[in-house]
């Protein structure tokens, strides 16, 4: 009977967690989650790369995508969404439209975010197979995700967790740190929020782990004890990574620094969730969506009682807290990281970093877990699942409408590059996707750096009005 109560945990939190996230594209396989902008884009990027597999010869190399004409390596300007690419493929192949196939992408992603935690939670935390049931599920479908959930590339963040969890298993098995590069690799070069943060979170620990006086004698003693795995995972992560950096290098001299989505001071409270809106009245119209990185009022006291109960490393993981969102809640500090932390011009959204964040509450939720009677465990856990259900629809727009968006355009015959006069977000996206269907490529573009977009090379027929 445990057994097959081992086997039905997993089970139904990954399938309460799928129906809350994407319940409307269930009941009507049409809609689309988020709205025409990113979502929009990571489907583009996605679909580039099948079309780079497939041998396209529009989309004949990988770095540079027909658009931002004339310039070059334009996928730098962005995520360069390898990861998820080679994900992407092997579904592209088996179901013809692509929107179709990001739908079935974005449920595959959230299986691996959920099977990835609940791995660690096991095997590295030794929870129970039902606590590690519950953490799984908050790291794949709490609400900081479902928030972000038209940036599709912040379902991506289980290549972190594999590089984790070959990291702190690999017990001298030098094929361990080298599995673990190169999923930290991957996770590198699929989402830059994700790999940046990673990198980021792995400094904090280590000047974390220096300060703590318990914590400083193990981490010296790993780092003896794993001389030829460290040497491994360093070299393999140095051999795959260097031809990728010095390209992005070249391409984020242009990115600008920005503090608009730095951490408000509220935003770690305020979230979408229907239960925390019965308690707390926030008007979320004064936080930009990106800074509702709210997990949850009951989730969020659970991780601290499971903090506060903790015997050891109390200390370093709240410093690490700390210190993590100091950075991305002052200015002044935040601008710091981005003078002299590689890659840091890449990081435009930074109260994502409440990412890095996600796997500590879930791993604090989960030591309350393990501590609570069984009647407070059952009222606990029925909060939390509750509490994780948004209020709101965040499946804003259908395949149907983005075809008749780019359908109604034409491209004269003679016009070798084109573009769109309008270069609102939407009309930015709907120029990529016609570019593809007319195979010429559009000074128009859409990333997290925009180019000046050189109007001027065009032939004034080959500058179309938009309909909108």
């Amino acid at each position: 009977m445990e057994k097959k109560l081992n086997f039905i945990y997993p089970i139904l939190f990954l399938i309460f967690g799928l129906l809350i996230f994407f319940y409307p594209m269930f009941f009507d396989f049409s809609k689309m989650a988020g709205n025409l902008g990113d979502a929009r884009l990571i489907s583009y990027l996605l679909d580039h790369g099948y079309s780079f597999f497939t041998g396209d010869s529009f989309h004949s190399n990988y770095f540079n995508i027909p658009f931002f004409y004339p310039y070059h390596n334009q996928l730098f300007y962005t995520d360069i969404l390898f990861g998820g690419t080679i994900l992407y493929i092997p579904i592209r192949f088996l179901i013809k439209n692509p929107f179709s196939a990001v739908q079935i992408w974005l449920i595959v992603a959230s299986i691996l975010n959920f099977l990835s935690f609940y791995l660690v939670s096991r095997k590295v935390f030794k929870f129970s197979n039902l606590i590690s049931s519950i953490t799984a599920f908050l790291f794949a479908f709490s609400l900081p995700r479902f928030n972000q959930i038209e940036h599709y590339q912040l379902f991506l963040q289980f290549y972190s967790i594999f590089a984790f969890y070959f990291f702190i298993t690999a017990n001298k098995k030098i094929y361990r740190f080298i599995l673990s590069a190169i999923f930290l690799f991957l996770q590198l070069i699929t989402t830059f929020y994700f790999g940046w943060f990673t990198v980021f979170g792995a400094i904090l620990t280590f000047f974390v782990m220096i300060i703590g006086k318990n914590s400083r004698q193990i981490l010296f003693n790993y780092l003896k004890e794993n001389k030829k795995g460290l040497f491994a995972f360093s070299l393999t992560l140095i051999f795959l990574l260097v031809p990728v950096a010095i390209k992005y290098l070249q391409v984020s001299k242009g990115f600008e620094y920005t503090n608009i989505y730095l951490f408000a001071p509220l935003s770690i409270i305020a979230s979408r969730s229907i239960l925390d809106n019965l308690f707390i009245n926030l008007n979320l119209e004064n936080f930009n969506e990106e800074q509702i990185t709210g997990f949850g009022i009951f989730a969020t006291v659970t991780a601290l009682a499971g903090l506060i109960s903790l015997k050891k490393y109390k200390f370093e993981i709240s410093l690490f807290v700390i210190l993590a969102v100091i950075f991305f809640l002052f200015w002044q500090l935040n601008y710091l990281l981005y003078l002299y932390f590689p890659a840091a011009p890449a990081i435009r959204a930074g109260a994502r970093i409440i990412f890095l964040l996600v796997p500590l509450f879930c791993f604090l939720v989960g030591v309350c877990f393990q501590k609570l009677d069984k009647k407070y465990f059952i009222i606990f856990l029925i909060l939390i699942l509750l509490e994780q259900i948004p209020v709101n629809n965040a499946f804003l727009w259908t395949k149907e409408e983005h075809y008749k968006r780019v359908e109604k355009y034409e491209i004269p015959k003679e016009c070798e590059v084109f573009g769109i006069d309008d270069e609102t977000i939407n009309n930015n996206i709907d120029a990529m996707y016609i570019s593809n269907k007319f195979k010429k490529p559009t000074i128009n573009g859409y990333s997290g750096f925009l180019p000046e977009i050189k109007k001027e090379i065009l032939p004034k027929n080959c500058l179309i009005k938009t309909f909108e």
